[in-house]
C-alpha cells in the first residue's frame, strides 16, 4: 500500500482594501485682461471759458485755471501749478 497523499487546502489571502484616488484637480484660468488704450492728450487751444459759478473759487493764471483751497477776495493774487511744477501767478475770481 502506498503512503496516502495529503494536499493541504489553499491558503486564503483577503483582498487588499479598495483605494479610491481623489479626482484630478482642474484650475480654471483667470479671465483675460484687456487693456484699452487711453485717448491721446490734446492740449487745450485758446478761448478759455470762465469757471462755472457756484463751483467755488478758481485761480485764473493765464492759460491755467485751478480750484482754490482757501477762500480769497476776488482779484486777490493766487497761483496755479504749471506743467513743470512752477508757480504761475494769477488772480482769484
Amino acid at each position: 500500500v502506498g503512503v496516502p497523499l495529503f494536499i493541504p487546502p489553499p491558503v486564503y489571502y483577503p483582498p487588499p482594501p479598495v483605494y479610491y484616488a481623489p479626482p484630478p484637480v482642474y484650475y480654471t484660468p483667470p479671465p483675460a485682461v484687456v487693456y484699452t488704450p487711453q485717448p491721446a492728450y490734446v492740449p487745450p487751444q485758446g478761448n478759455y471759458s470762465p469757471a462755472p459759478q457756484g463751483a467755488g473759487q478758481s485761480c485764473i493764471a493765464g492759460p491755467y485755471v485751478c480750484p482754490m483751497d482757501r477762500p480769497a477776495a476776488a482779484g486777490a493774487g493766487c497761483f496755479c501749478p504749471g506743467n513743470n511744477g512752477q508757480k504761475v501767478w494769477g488772480r482769484a475770481n
